[in-house]
């Protein structure tokens, strides 16, 4: 091998080490189809990079697509998908956003890796959307898939979704603007005889768009109680069956939304309105990012005042964490342990 052979090959080395630090998967697949592979090998890395970009994309209607990838990766991305038929036996995300958020938690570190901290944000957001979903599917025993979750509203006495010309309407604690979104999650749980199979897609698919993400913030209110809790959001004290017929421990469950509320209403989600995919033009710096998650660290395990004790009191991030104390987080909203997919180092 020449001088100049062996220089090309080293910086070739050095660049696709950058890459793969860098969780930069879209360049390492443009740089992969210049080596000189045989096809099968090349066809191969292909897909597995492809796997990865989606996976740090948040592409999460196309991860039932990598159901071939190599080892486990096909069944982690199967199991955190979002199912894009509303008929689909594998429910994914809609039968546990367990998986989901261990996927979340992969791509939050290479996010930090990678320094784009607007990403990482909007992830964190993504998040404190769908918390109480994660909050709630110990309790009901899914996270809210339309068809089980429109079993479970429908109790006798049950203000759900309920009209604003309807004599109970004061009786509910959601605003009327949520409403709707509520009896949607209701309508498309089952498929209506008029509906052929496309139109039965097309009205799911605008569901899971626009509503979906308003029926987590339902089921936030149903389950909220404030007494003892630092949530001073909109809770519901009503007797609905939908929150005071919660099943298995309701305390426990206005606990993990009361975390779910301080993270929302948190300086690190306040601190997303600054970045480009927020409302405003700056783009947040790794200090502000720090000094930010500090001070929501520090609401997210203060002590509660009254009887409740927080379950994140006390709580230390562990070593090596994008955020210090996410995964704690997480797993304090969930009501279980919930560590890292551990995805992308199997790729890498």
């Amino acid at each position: 091998m020449t001088d100049g052979a062996r220089a090309v090959e080293t910086g070739l080395g050095k660049a696709l080490d950058a890459l793969i630090d860098g969780a930069n998967y879209s360049g390492l697949r443009e740089v992969a189809v210049t080596i000189d592979l045989p096809d099968d090998t090349r066809a191969e890395l292909a897909k597995l990079l492809d796997y990865a970009a989606s996976i740090t994309a948040l592409d999460a209607e196309d991860w039932g697509d990598f159901a071939d990838a190599p080892g486990d990766l096909g069944a982690d991305a199967s199991a955190a998908a979002v199912p894009q038929d509303p008929e689909a036996t594998d429910r994914g995300a809609l039968a546990s956003l367990v998986p989901t958020y261990s996927v979340l938690l992969d791509v939050i570190d290479a996010r930090r890796r990678q320094g784009n901290i607007s990403a990482l944000l909007m992830i964190c957001h993504i998040m404190s959307e769908y918390f109480p979903l994660l909050a709630w599917e110990s309790h009901l025993g899914h996270a809210a898939d339309p068809p089980q979750l429109a079993a479970y509203v429908a109790k006798p006495g049950s203000l759900w979704g309920v009209d604003a010309d309807d004599k109970r309407s004061r009786d509910c604690a959601h605003p009327l603007s949520l409403r709707g979104s509520l009896r949607n999650a209701i309508h498309v749980a089952t498929r209506n005889q008029s509906w052929d199979s496309e139109e039965y897609a097309r009205l799911w698919r605008r569901y899971l768009d626009r509503d979906h993400s308003r029926v987590a913030e339902g089921l936030a209110i149903c389950g909220r109680q404030s007494a003892g809790r630092p949530d001073e959001l909109r809770a519901c004290e009503k007797k609905c069956p939908v929150g005071s017929e919660a099943p298995g421990d309701r305390e426990a469950l206005a606990d993990k939304l009361a975390l779910a509320a301080v993270f929302t209403e948190s300086d690190l989600i306040a601190l997303r309105h600054s970045a480009p995919v927020g409302h405003g033009f700056g783009v947040p710096s790794e200090s502000e990012l720090e000094h930010a998650w500090k001070r929501t660290w520090a609401e997210l395990t203060k002590p509660w005042k009254g009887q409740r004790r927080n379950p994140l009191e006390g709580a230390v991030g562990a070593d090596g964490e994008a955020l210090p104390g996410l995964g704690a987080l997480v797993s304090a909203v969930a009501g279980r342990e919930v560590p890292p997919a551990g995805v992308l180092a199997e790729v890498d």
